[in-house]
């Protein structure tokens, strides 16, 4: 399987298209990707690996630069003698005001979730879903609504001018997320006019969401 047919098959797995992919990879345009599909690139570069294996974290990265392998590493939640009844992802909801502390403690915890609310999940590639609390990001991002969100590695890249969910010291925020003057810092800036941005020191940063789909009502199965 050469480079462009990877990439067809990760957008079909990804229920996605080439320009939403550059997107939620953090590219401002997608001509990367179009030149890999039109064979005009041959290889999947380290840096898009990178990119791609951050945002869908069950991807191979041997795979992903080789061929070589399966697409997809073993799901760690999988549980061992029970097939799934139907092809729904479901992931657990965190109600952020019940945690004892922030996101960051759902995956450092150690505890089992399996006896945690699971909701079905839009996007195949979701890990958790959040609520959405206040009208900051309205009207895309509507209060009571739920957020479908997987953890990227901001160490290794930031999706500027796309929104995220900031996990910090100081609460948990749903913000379009910009460049600052000062390197140690971020911008974070609200749909919503009515609220100014804000700045957030990288140091008080514990992890970064990408969102990766919206529902404004609550889901059942």
């Amino acid at each position: 399987m050469n480079a462009a047919q990877r990439i067809e098959a990760l957008v079909r797995h990804t229920h996605t298209n080439i320009k939403a992919l550059s997107e939620l990879c953090g590219y401002e345009r997608p001509q990367a990707f179009y030149d890999i599909q039109k064979g005009k690139t041959r290889n999947i570069s380290a840096t898009m690996c990178e990119k791609i294996t951050s945002i869908f974290p069950r991807v191979n990265r041997i795979w992903l630069l080789t061929g070589e392998g399966d697409m997809l590493l073993p799901d760690p939640d999988a549980k061992q003698g029970k097939e799934c009844e139907e092809d729904v992802k479901m992931v657990p909801m965190l109600h952020i005001s019940a945690l004892a502390g922030p996101i960051k403690s759902f995956y450092q915890s150690g505890e089992d979730y399996s006896d945690n609310e699971r909701i079905p999940s839009p996007h195949a590639m979701a890990e958790i879903a959040v609520p959405i609390s206040g009208d900051s990001m309205e009207p895309k991002f509507p209060d009571g609504g739920i957020l479908y969100i997987a953890r990227i590695n901001e160490a290794a890249f930031i999706p500027w001018g796309h929104p995220m969910v900031i996990d910090t010291e100081n609460g948990v925020f749903i913000k379009n997320v910009m460049p600052d003057s000062d390197d140690a810092y971020i911008k974070a800036e609200s749909d919503n006019p009515k609220y100014p941005a804000m700045r957030i020191p990288k140091r008080s940063i514990l992890g970064m969401y990408r969102v990766l789909a919206v529902s404004k009502t609550f889901p059942t199965m």
